[in-house]
């Protein structure tokens, strides 16, 4: 099955992926309104005709600012958690609506998604050195391919952020992914897989 990625934009003004298979489109996070959002997919020679699901991680503004308008604009089902729905101020005509949790496997089209937890706030930031101990001690190298996303302009510069992680893949003997970095106005290249 090939699949084709693009992050459409990624950070604290807002964050959107596309994800297609030969059979599948689908959008992971509605953070920017249906025309930036359809803009954005315009930029890199894709519609959203034919998308079959929009998935929402959790319910901070960056990820959920276009999911009124792009649900009721796309007819299609949002995949969401029960928590992260009641902590969203709902649009009673959004009634397509699937529940996820996390660690539970389901399908959109053929596509195999398995939500999980992880924490997204202030407390317990990842750092670049983390990410950088994580591809120095952990990372398996399986990976064709990196993005470094929702990184900030003022709390964390994406140039650093790259750098970081580059010195790090660098320090690998057995070679090292393709890095990327997402960037909140543009999209990345597409992908393919």
């Amino acid at each position: 099955m090939s699949v084709r990625v693009c992050v459409l934009g990624s950070g604290s003004r807002g964050n959107s992926t596309l994800v297609v298979t030969e059979k599948t489109r689908l959008l992971v996070d509605a953070g920017f309104n249906k025309k930036e959002t359809y803009a954005r997919l315009a930029a890199i020679g894709e519609t959203a005709e034919g998308c079959a699901a929009l998935i929402i991680s959790h319910e901070h503004s960056d990820h959920i600012t276009g999911l009124k308008g792009l649900a009721l604009d796309l007819k299609v089902p949002v995949y969401i958690s029960a928590e992260t729905r009641a902590a969203i101020q709902w649009d009673a005509r959004v009634t397509a609506v699937e529940t996820i949790s996390a660690g539970q496997k389901f399908c959109v089209g053929d596509i195999d998604v398995t939500p999980f937890s992880i924490p997204h706030d202030a407390a317990d930031p990842i750092s670049n050195r983390n990410t950088a101990d994580f591809l120095t001690d952990d990372f398996d190298g399986a990976a064709q391919v990196l993005v470094l996303a929702h990184l900030s302009e003022n709390n964390n510069h994406p140039e650093i952020a790259r750098m970081t992680a580059l010195e790090a893949l660098q320090s690998r003997k057995n070679g090292s992914p393709e890095l990327h970095l997402a960037s909140q106005t543009t999209p990345t290249k597409v992908f393919q897989f």
